[in-house]
């Protein structure tokens, strides 16, 4: 998925998670996202000469976000989301000209004790990615 199907990141990386152990519930995503490559298999990533032309160009205006530069990082994450260790997941992606470049969706190190610190390590290792693209 790294490289080619963005879209499937997350879930490929939550499904990770489940591979020594799978439940049925873990065979039925399995079964959804194979599904899922299959009705989209002729999916692309575009890019724009223009990125106010782009649908994340677009995007940002609604929202009336101005936006001036090479590329634009989002980064997003959850708090305690695995029941039995009480990880969280964090995730960021990285455009350029309206089209995507990188993307992850991890499980950081240490266990973090709030929302707010699971976002803070989310944020700052989506830093140190764009730092390096």
């Amino acid at each position: 998925m790294a490289g080619t199907r963005y879209d499937i990141a997350f879930t490929t990386t939550k499904l990770a998670k489940f591979c020594n152990n799978p439940g049925t519930n873990h065979f039925e995503a399995f079964f959804w996202l194979l599904g899922y490559i299959k009705k989209t298999m002729n999916f692309g990533i575009r890019y724009y000469h223009d990125m106010k032309s782009s649908p994340l160009g677009e995007l940002l205006r609604r929202n009336n976000m101005e936006y001036e530069g090479e590329a634009l990082t989002f980064s997003d994450s959850t708090w305690q989301d695995c029941i039995d260790t009480g990880q969280s997941t964090g995730s960021y992606m990285t455009f350029c000209q309206g089209g995507l470049i990188d993307y992850s969706s991890f499980v950081p190190d240490p266990i973090v004790m709030s929302s707010r610190e699971a976002e803070y390590n989310t944020c700052a290792v989506a830093t140190m990615a764009s730092l390096t693209n």
